[in-house]
């Protein structure tokens, strides 16, 4: 049976919901060491235990809840079977531009980042990463002709940004002139995009251009022309930086105040101050170990473990001390908001708008660096394409 996909928007009622996976902590069990083998489990058993809890929640809210698991994408079950014939774990680069690091996939976890519903149709917009070219067998069995696999049916190519080059050429340690950069967009161009550089608003389409400057021309007006589309240049992903919570109410990081006169005469709801900053005990351990990237609750002291991640796990984390987490909220409707932790101000200011807050706590959000919007995605909410006078 086909299911329907219907969303145009981040907070219309919420009827379908699909969460990611991660690993079973069984998957570890082929490591020796006993600091290391423990800390991932832990780390990986905590976020099951999340997503369990998160599933049981909306579940009793009437709404659907669907799964993109490690089993599904046929992933194997034991980190040993990852291991090469030299004895090691992976270390193929042929993998590595699929979502590999070593050859270990990254778990599905944060699964908005690849595919975003419009309309009726569920767009892949990147079906370059691992996770997401195995979840396209699945996507096709489950939503049929609604899914959109244009990019990667037709090898649609975008020009990076020339930030977007720097940041390329930084993560492979490569040192490049100006002169280079005009050759590597040409000779390194995207082959997809990442789904949250996009945040439906009805009828408006806000679009980060950061890593493609072209998007909105070269794709999204073609494939989709009934949008009205607004540029931004902020960098990162839009859930990241700011969410709309019903029409009229926005929260947002201070990376957005470039571009306040969008909401202009509506109510936005600014948070400056980093999530992880509330656990300042850890804080300065995070920025001197991992310059910022992660941070895991009880394992700061670990070097082994954080040795072992730096290694082989690189792709599984992104820089959490650049996210906002409490703006990267699911709406379940315009009165009814999920968050991932207890933040004083953010609940306040959710019930001073009546919004009631669901507080269903996300542990190991500074080692993913994602929230509950990241590792879910809408299939279906009610509702119809309507213009918001944005």
């Amino acid at each position: 049976m086909t299911l329907k996909v219907n969303s145009w928007t981040e907070f219309q009622p919420l009827k379908t919901v699909m969460v990611g996976d991660v690993y079973d902590q069984s998957f570890f069990d082929g490591i020796k060491n006993d600091t290391i083998r423990e800390g991932l489990k832990e780390i990986v058993g905590g976020t099951k235990e999340d997503i369990l809890y998160f599933k049981k929640v909306v579940k009793e809210k009437g709404i659907e809840v669907l799964q993109l698991t490690t089993d599904d994408l046929n992933y194997k079950k034991n980190i040993n079977d990852y291991i090469n014939e030299e004895g090691m774990i992976g270390n193929n680069p042929k993998l590595s531009r699929d979502g590999f690091r070593n050859g270990i996939p990254v778990p599905p976890l944060a699964i908005r980042d690849d595919v975003i519903v419009m309309g009726n149709n569920l767009l892949v917009t990147d079906p370059n990463p691992y996770a997401t070219s195995q979840a396209m067998i699945h996507y096709k069995e489950m939503f049929g002709d609604q899914v959109d696999n244009t990019i990667a049916d037709n090898n649609i190519e975008f020009k990076r940004s020339v930030r977007n080059i720097r940041s390329w050429a930084n993560r492979n340690n490569l040192s490049i002139t100006d002169n280079d950069i005009e050759s590597l967009q040409s000779k390194k161009p995207l082959n997809g995009f990442c789904a949250p550089n996009l945040t439906r608003i009805g009828k408006k389409i806000l679009v980060d251009v950061w890593q493609a400057p072209y998007l909105i021309e070269e794709f999204m007006e073609k494939k989709y022309p009934n949008y009205n589309y607004q540029r931004l240049f902020i960098g990162g992903h839009n859930d990241s930086v700011f969410s709309v919570l019903k029409p009229g109410v926005v929260i947002a990081a201070s990376w957005l105040e470039p571009y306040a006169d969008i909401f202009k005469g509506w109510d936005i709801i600014w948070f400056n101050e980093p999530d992880w900053e509330r656990v300042a005990e850890h804080q300065m351990d995070m920025k001197r170990d991992n310059s910022g990237c992660y941070w895991y609750p009880d394992k700061q002291d670990n070097p082994q473990l954080e040795s072992f991640i730096d290694e082989w796990l690189s792709t599984w984390h992104g820089y959490s001390s650049e996210t906002i987490f409490d703006v990267n909220v699911l709406m379940l409707d315009e009165n009814t908001c999920v968050v991932n932790s207890d933040s004083p101000k953010l609940l306040l200011e959710l019930e001073k708008r009546k919004i009631e807050p669901i507080v269903i706590p996300l542990r190991n959000r500074f080692f993913w660096d994602g929230g509950w919007h990241c590792n879910t995605l809408d299939i279906y909410r009610e509702g119809d394409c309507i213009d918001y006078g944005i």
